[in-house]
């Protein structure tokens, strides 16, 4: 029973300390120092020698890029409702502008019947003060009375006390009339002035909403370019592990082995509308291979291209120039990460993204008298696979340049392959 006993202390000792050791292999904290352990792990013989925590890293590398993927995806979705808010406030700026338009509008068409009504008061207060003037008479102190006394019956009296009586009743009427119009109108006025100021005060409300809501779209494109030139450095990271191996090649081949040219550099063709198309579209159906041109690296795989769909960039150094190419509207893809070989399978042709079949669209760029290793640590800094170039500048080759693939492959427009 003791015997038994101890070997079974023994074995959950020995079962501890192997636990401990692979602990402290997957326990180190990588974060702390990245280049020493990407310096470690980059050539093919320091990485056989340690190949545990080697492979730690890479799998640390992925955790990394992969939570740097989910912070820009959560930041993305944070734009679209950001964005989404700023069209819903700007619309509703848009309509109290109109709102407020239109009670300005009303606010004029009041002031005119306004002054309409002041106008015919001051008139018929004229009128009453003319007629009072012609009643009285220099000579006479008062001609009413006079009016009165010159009567020649007292039927006519009576009916000249009637007419006086009707033209003072039928002026104040009028009079009264137009005041109560004036008041009303003036109170109408007040009333659009009290909404027009509300309105005005809710415009200005809303216009420093907009500017926060601009300035914190702002500040998450700043947060999104951060997290996709982390995820950029993470992926590159990845790459350069153990690629010091990569063979050189003596040329290049075509990234689809049968394919028809559909569209070229620098334009669509103009049965399809024209406008600038920065590649060479190679047409084929779903699923036909997509190999690497030549001995490589994989730059860059992308599941979130916009127009370009599922696509990837990979690396060839040729000579004392390093070719950099972009595949896009890829269905899948055959390799993400690390060197590749000529000949092999990276992807598959699809159509996603912005586009009208199943087709790979190929973009070369030439970095003159540059070493693979200058490339793909440009990349890493910045995460950009345009390299300065932007989506339609060309550029002068001086330093990179896009150059047209029908030419770099030899091929024409619709003359299959």
């Amino acid at each position: 029973m003791n015997r038994k006993y101890h070997k079974l202390m023994k074995l959950g000792a020995l079962v501890i300390g192997l636990g401990l050791l692979t602990s402290n292999v997957y326990a180190i904290d990588f974060s702390q120092d990245e280049a020493k352990y990407q310096k470690l792990c980059q050539k093919r013989s320091s990485y056989r020698a340690n190949k545990s925590t080697c492979s730690a890293f890479e799998n640390y590398l992925k955790e990394r890029k992969a939570a740097s993927a989910k912070a820009a995806g959560d930041i993305k979705g944070q734009i679209d409702t950001t964005k989404s808010d700023i069209s819903k406030l700007t619309t509703a700026i848009k309509k109290n502008a109109e709102l407020i338009d239109g009670k300005k509008k009303e606010v004029t068409k009041i002031q005119d019947k306004i002054k309409v009504a002041e106008d015919e008061i001051k008139d018929l207060e004229a009128e009453m003060l003319k007629r009072l003037a012609m009643m009285q008479e220099v000579t006479t102190e008062n001609f009413v009375v006079d009016f009165l006394m010159s009567a020649s019956s007292l039927d006519d009296l009576l009916t000249k006390v009637d007419g006086i009586n009707a033209i003072n009743d039928s002026n104040n009427d009028i009079v009264l009339d137009l005041v109560s119009v004036k008041k009303e109108l003036d109170s109408k006025k007040k009333e659009l002035n009290d909404e027009k100021v509300k309105l005005d005060k809710a415009q200005k409300e809303q216009n420093q909403m907009l500017k926060d809501y601009q300035a914190k779209e702002a500040e998450l494109f700043v947060k999104l370019e951060a997290e996709q030139k982390k995820r950029a450095v993470y992926n590159s990271s990845l790459n350069n592990i153990n690629l010091d191996g990569v063979a050189a090649s003596k040329g290049f081949i075509k990234p689809v082995k049968h394919a028809t040219p559909t569209a070229l550099a620098w334009y669509y063709p103009a049965d399809f509308g024209g406008g600038w198309h920065p590649g060479i579209d190679l047409a084929n159906s779903t699923g036909t291979p997509v190999v690497a041109p030549a001995n490589g690296v994989v730059l860059l795989t992308s599941s979130g291209g916009g127009g370009y769909g599922n696509f990837m960039v990979t690396a060839h150094q040729m000579g004392n120039d390093t070719y950099t190419f972009l595949y896009g509207h890829l269905n899948s893809f055959g390799k993400t990460s690390g060197s590749i070989k000529q000949g092999q399978t990276i992807g598959y042709m699809g159509s996603t993204g912005n586009s009208t079949g199943p087709h790979t669209h190929f973009e070369v760029y030439k970095h003159k008298n540059r070493k693979l290793k200058s490339v793909v640590n440009q990349y890493k800094n910045s995460g950009d696979f345009y390299f300065g170039l932007g989506y339609s500048s060309i550029g002068s080759c001086s330093n990179v340049c896009r150059i047209q693939p029908q030419k770099f492959l030899g091929v024409k427009y619709m003359q299959a392959y």
